[in-house]
């Protein structure tokens, strides 16, 4: 279950962290600014404003879920457990093995790793040790490039080092490199599809009429970004769930 403990960042990992909502946003700062530009020049034009307000409100409301996603996956998950540290090492071991973790910090009541894929993405494990549970944390590195989403790889790390510490515990026989397939039908992934896929295809929609009309240069990047952010969202989703059924 999730405490009401965060995770805490530096002012360059926050920033790291939330810039896919800053780069959302982006589009309905820009729109504002027209907005205001053109009142001060007594431009009239209500059709004009009605178009470029209710882009303001789509890319507003995209950014605003996008905040409350990224906020709440700072919140740590305690599981209650008990265990010893030497146990808790001996999980370590395996999991750095199965997930190439990089042991950042190691400390009596403190463990950090990370991963990095392709130099320029991965995740962060942040784990603080209590007597009889611990809290943990998994999401995409901050000390990297920003990502909206892991592809299910923070939940995987965290189920694994979860089987690994259980096994320590339970003196189950090590047997490396176990996959774990997270399952993309389960109901958090279904409502996560329910509230995601319209608000990308509202997302391409706007974009288009972004192209569609009143094309200019400003309209016609703007619409760009905004098809190509939702394309990916839904093209990297489709195909994790594509795979996890083929298996």
């Amino acid at each position: 279950m999730k405490t009401k403990l965060r995770l805490k960042l530096t002012f360059m990992q926050n920033f790291t962290h939330y810039f896919p909502v800053l780069l959302v946003s982006l589009p309905s700062i820009v729109f504002m600014f027209y907005i205001v530009r053109d009142l001060f020049v007594d431009y009239n034009d209500d059709a004009k404003y009605i178009e470029e307000g209710c882009y303001v409100i789509i890319f507003l409301c995209a950014a605003i879920l996008l905040f409350i996603i990224q906020y709440n996956r700072l919140y740590f998950k305690k599981i209650d457990i008990q265990y010893t540290d030497s146990q808790f090492q001996e999980a370590v071991k395996r999991t750095a093995e199965e997930m190439d973790w990089r042991i950042d910090n190691n400390r009596k009541e403190f463990f950090r790793a990370s991963t990095v894929f392709f130099l320029f993405w991965g995740e962060m494990m942040t784990i603080i040790k209590r007597k009889d549970y611990i809290l943990i944390n998994c999401i995409c590195s901050p000390d990297q490039y920003s990502a909206i989403t892991s592809y299910g790889k923070t939940t995987k790390h965290i189920k694994v080092f979860l089987q690994n510490l259980n096994n320590v515990i339970n003196e189950v026989e090590y047997t490396p490199k176990v996959e774990i397939v997270e399952n993309e039908n389960s109901f958090k992934r279904i409502l996560f599809r329910i509230i995601m896929y319209p608000v990308c295809a509202l997302m391409i929609f706007g974009g288009i009429m972004m192209i569609y009309y009143h094309i200019t240069s400003r309209n016609a990047l703007a619409g760009v970004g905004l098809i190509a952010l939702s394309v990916v969202i839904l093209y990297a989703d489709i195909k994790l769930w594509v795979n996890y059924n083929r298996k």
